[in-house]
């Protein structure tokens, strides 16, 4: 009686089988889970009962059973899965725990199995499963000592490894580095997942290190920390152009001249990982460059001259950008520039400036394949945009000013003979005119015919410490004219006096005026409608209650005289010019909006009536009003 208690207690269905696989014993939970009644376990084997199977669903051979294994080996199973299918049709997974007992002479006497349905728990692994392989990242489960439980197909192509079925193989030591691996560990010990996203350093198994960002959670089972779940996602090239973002924005922001392009091409080589970078301009045409930068294994080269005809530069400037992986030598087997270094792989992009005009040629090598196309292409068009504004902008006049560039307002520079010197893109954009041809162009050439002499008064009385301002209409080079406020500020130098000229359309809010003013006329005129409503309203009330006596009056005569008396007719056309005289009433607070309006059916003949008589009564004497029904009946 003792030993069924502690059975039922355990909450979990428990077998005592005997060598032949009898069962002898067993308790409620176990009768449940083989899903028959109690006393019919006892003498009845579990084959007997239920259909052992393999996970596939297959019949599972007596050799492979939790019985013929403890008899071989005299020794426990734990944590065994045991799927077997129940005569009702019913497939079950459980989990055993088998315990031999043995007699003093050794020999197995009896068998306790504990059994654990996780049928439930097996499909939601299967789920979870099934889900962890559709994500982008890798996932990964760790058990409390950090060993590897579960990883999702995504964790092995990020390290680049083969699959393992045993996980207990993969040691996550080596797929970390030391100090990112010992700070997980740390973490992981301590309860301490930290933020939501961790960063830290990866190893392929090609050995190429990697940035991830690993976002950790605690697993939990029954209310008991079991382990730790994590999202890994390689987030190398978006670190690199991070990198990349802030040494253009910042790392280079006080340097100019050879500086900066030093400063470039030592970036380009450190981020790629490559050993020769260069920044080059062209010499008059497409044929020859020089160098204005170059390093070559980490360290500054002096500058040469570059040959660009067959040689990848020349593919650079012809298609804008090129790369090429591997093969360079052979590709290119006359470029005495891949010969001399040892060149396998190499990428280069075109610099222009802002009218597309080529300026040079930026380019990286490496001597070994290009690791990353992608990424490389990249980096070279980021690179490239800084390094032709640089380019451009030391070949730009020392007064030409990114204020000046992209100035919200169209500003040109007007010379002494009422020509435009300079002009930003925003005038280009105003006068509807590209800005080579505006450059000196005579600025009355951009007013109307009537105020062009006024142009040269401008300039002359233009104070040489103050500024004017002028509203005036201004002519695009399309012939059409618009409002324009110009501020006039002269601008001395050595060598000239140029007026900086600054034209701000006042189209819009010309337009806003215009707007408002009609606006103002709108509400003027509602307000005088809202007054005659409100005088019709009063007039019309006072009317009705005139009619409500008339009406009164109306039913008292007929009453009075009665039907067949001579004067009954007239008393009707009354009370039927009463009706129509209501009607009025009614239309008029409508009108007024002192009556909501009353919705129904209606015939359009006596619309068109009642509307012909009103028209009738506000039409001149000299204007007669003539009306057609086709249909009587409508």
């Amino acid at each position: 009686l003792t030993r069924r208690r502690v059975y039922e207690a355990l909450g979990c269905g428990v077998t005592v089988v005997d060598t032949n696989g009898v069962i002898v014993d067993a308790n409620e939970a176990a009768a449940e889970l083989y899903g028959v009644p109690h006393e019919s376990l006892v003498g009845k084997t579990v084959r007997e009962l239920v259909t052992p199977l393999r996970m596939d669903g297959s019949l599972l051979p007596p050799a492979e059973r939790i019985l013929a294994r403890v008899l071989k080996d005299k020794r426990g199973e734990r944590g065994v899965s045991f799927f077997f299918e129940r005569k009702d049709g019913q497939r079950r997974l459980t989990q055993v725990d088998a315990i031999p007992l043995l007699k003093p002479s050794g020999e197995i006497d009896l068998i306790v199995a504990t059994l654990i349905d996780v049928t439930a728990r097996r499909e939601l692994e299967l789920r979870y499963e099934r889900v962890a392989s559709h994500i982008s990242d890798a996932l990964i489960v760790e058990d409390g000592g950090g060993r590897l439980v579960y990883a999702n197909a995504q964790f092995f192509r990020l390290f680049g490894i083969q699959r393992h079925e045993d996980l207990s193989a993969v040691s996550l030591a080596d797929l970390f580095a030391p100090s990112s691996h010992a700070d997980r560990r740390r973490r992981q010990m301590q309860g301490d997942l930290g933020p939501a996203r961790l960063e830290y350093e990866g190893i392929r198994a090609d050995g190429k290190m990697m940035c991830l960002e690993v976002t950790a959670t605690t697993v939990f089972e029954a209310e008991r920390e079991v382990g730790t779940q994590s999202l890994i996602r390689d987030i190398t090239d978006r670190k690199r152009t991070e990198r990349a973002l802030q040494f253009l924005s910042a790392g280079v922001a006080h340097l100019s001249g050879e500086a900066f392009f030093a400063a470039i091409v030592a970036s380009l080589c450190e981020l790629l990982s490559v050993e020769v970078a260069f920044v080059a301009l062209l010499r008059g045409s497409t044929s020859r460059a020089r160098t204005i930068a170059l390093q070559i294994d980490g360290k500054p080269a002096p500058n040469t001259e570059m040959v660009v005809a067959d040689s990848p530069c020349a593919e650079v400037l012809r298609n804008g950008e090129a790369i090429f992986p591997d093969g360079v030598r052979a590709s290119f087997p006359s470029c005495a520039t891949s010969a001399e270094l040892a060149i396998s792989g190499c990428a280069g992009i075109a610099l222009s400036d802002s009218r597309g005009r080529v300026l040079g040629i930026m380019g990286l090598m490496s001597r070994s394949p290009l690791r990353d196309r992608a990424e490389a292409q990249s980096l070279l068009r980021l690179f490239g945009v800084r390094v032709s504004a640089e380019m451009a902008r030391q070949r730009t006049e020392s007064r030409f000013h990114d204020l000046f560039e992209f100035a919200p307002d169209a500003i040109v520079m007007v010379d002494e003979r009422g020509a435009i010197a300079m002009a930003n893109r925003q005038s280009a954009v105003l006068f509807k005119c590209p800005r080579d041809e505006l450059i000196d162009k005579p600025v009355a050439d951009f007013l109307p015919n009537p105020q062009r002499p006024k142009s040269s008064g401008f300039r002359t009385n233009t104070p040489p410490t103050r500024s004017q301002k002028h509203q005036l209409n201004a002519r695009r080079r399309d012939g059409t004219t618009f409002p324009a406020e110009v501020l006039l500020r002269p601008m001395v130098s050595d060598e000239e006096v140029l007026i900086v000229t600054t034209i701000r359309d006042r189209s819009e809010l010309a337009r806003a005026e215009e707007r408002r003013k009609a606006l103002e006329g709108q509400l003027i005129q509602a307000q005088k409608m809202d007054a005659i409503g409100t005088l019709a309203g009063g007039i019309a009330h006072d009317f009705n209650n005139v009619l409500t006596a008339v009406f009164a009056n109306v039913e008292l005569a007929e009453d009075e005289l009665g039907a067949a008396h001579p004067a009954t007719a007239f008393v009707q056309e009354i009370g039927v010019a009463a009706q129509r005289a209501s009607h009025l009433v009614r239309q008029i607070l409508t009108f007024s909006r002192k009556q909501e309006a009353e919705r129904k059916p209606l015939l359009l003949r006596r619309v068109v009536e009642e509307a012909s008589m009103l028209l009738r009564s506000a039409l001149p004497a000299g204007v007669e009003l003539a009306t057609e029904i086709a249909d009587p009946s409508v």
